[in-house]
C-alpha cells in the first residue's frame, strides 16, 4: 500500500476514534480479535472487510419492516464520521434516534453520499399470523415477524454476496434493543442456518450493538422507520423526500405475502 494512502487511512481512523465510541472500530476489533492494532488495520483495509447493519421498525404493525445497508468497512468509517458531525447539533436531552427521525432529509442526504446498498424486507401480517401461531411450524426463523423479516434481509444479502463473488465473510449487525425473545429466536436460527450453509458469504455469528453508540445502526433505523411509515401510514413530504434518497432502484428487497407462506410450509 502506498505510504500516502496509509497515512490517509490512519488519519481517518484516528479522526473516527476521536469522535468517541466507534462502531466501525469495534467491528474491526471483533474481526481481527487479538491481532488488532492500528498497523494491522492499515494492512487489512485492502481485504475489503464489509458489514451490514439492520434495524426494525414497528414490527407490531400490519406490515412489519426490517431494513438496513451493506458496505465495505472503509466506507462505513467515512459515513460514521459524517453522522457524528451531524449529531453535534442534537439537544442533550434528545436521543440520537429521535433526532435523526426528526431530521430525515438531512441525514438521508448524508447517507446517499456513500452509495450504501439498501436492503429491506416486509411482510403481510394477516397472511403470516397462522404460521406465527404455530411457532413457524418448527422453523425458528419464521416464529415471529422480526425473525422472518431479519432472516429474509440476510438471505438477500447472502444472495448478493454470492452473485458478486465476495469471499471475505460479511459481518451482520443488528440493533441490541430488539425485544429479547425475538432476538434470541433470530440468533438461534441464524447460527443454525448459516453454520450449515457451506456456500454462505455471511459470518456464522450475528452481532448485536447499541444503536445510540453504533452510528451505522442509526442509518438502518432511519431507513426502516421511513419504510414502515410508507407501508403502514402516510409519509409527510419531508419523509417522502428522505426515502427517495435512500430507496435506490438497486435496493435488495422482498415483500412477503400469502404465496410465500405457502412455499415455506411446503418445504
Amino acid at each position: 500500500m502506498p505510504e500516502r494512502h496509509k497515512r490517509g487511512v490512519r488519519h481517518r481512523l484516528e479522526a473516527s476514534m476521536r469522535c468517541g465510541y466507534s462502531g466501525v472500530e469495534h467491528l474491526a476489533k471483533t474481526v481481527l480479535l487479538n491481532a488488532w492494532s492500528g498497523s494491522v488495520w492499515l494492512f487489512m483495509v485492502p481485504v475489503e472487510l464489509s458489514a451490514a447493519y439492520f434495524d426494525e421498525s414497528r414490527t407490531n404493525e400490519e406490515f412489519p419492516v426490517v431494513a438496513g445497508f451493506w458496505n465495505p468497512i472503509n466506507v462505513w468509517m467515512h459515513c460514521e464520521s459524517h453522522l457524528q458531525r451531524a449529531l453535534r447539533e442534537k439537544p442533550a436531552n434528545l436521543s440520537a434516534k429521535k433526532y435523526v427521525r426528526d431530521n430525515p432529509s438531512l441525514f438521508a442526504k448524508i447517507l446517499t453520499v456513500f452509495e450504501l446498498r439498501p436492503i429491506f424486507a416486509t411482510l403481510e401480517r394477516k397472511s403470516f399470523e397462522p404460521l406465527f401461531a404455530a411457532q413457524g411450524d418448527g422453523r425458528v426463523l419464521f416464529s415471529n415477524a422480526y425473525s422472518s423479516c431479519a432472516y429474509m434481509c440476510c438471505e438477500l444479502l447472502d444472495w448478493h454476496a454470492i452473485q458478486s463473488n465476495m469471499r471475505t465473510p460479511i459481518k451482520v449487525v443488528f440493533d441490541d434493543g430488539t425485544e429479547a425473545k425475538h432476538k434470541i429466536a433470530l440468533e438461534r436460527g441464524y447460527r443454525k442456518y448459516y453454520a450449515d450453509k457451506p456456500d454462505s458469504r455471511l459470518s456464522k455469528v450475528p452481532l448485536f450493538e447499541d444503536d445510540e453508540q453504533t452510528l451505522p445502526l442509526l442509518a438502518a433505523d432511519l431507513y426502516a422507520w421511513l419504510l414502515s411509515r410508507k407501508y403502514n401510514f402516510v409519509l409527510t413530504p419531508e419523509e417522502a423526500d428522505a426515502l427517495s434518497y435512500l430507496d435506490k432502484p438497486y435496493a435488495l428487497h422482498i415483500e412477503l405475502d400469502e404465496d410465500h407462506v405457502r412455499q415455506i410450509q411446503e418445504k
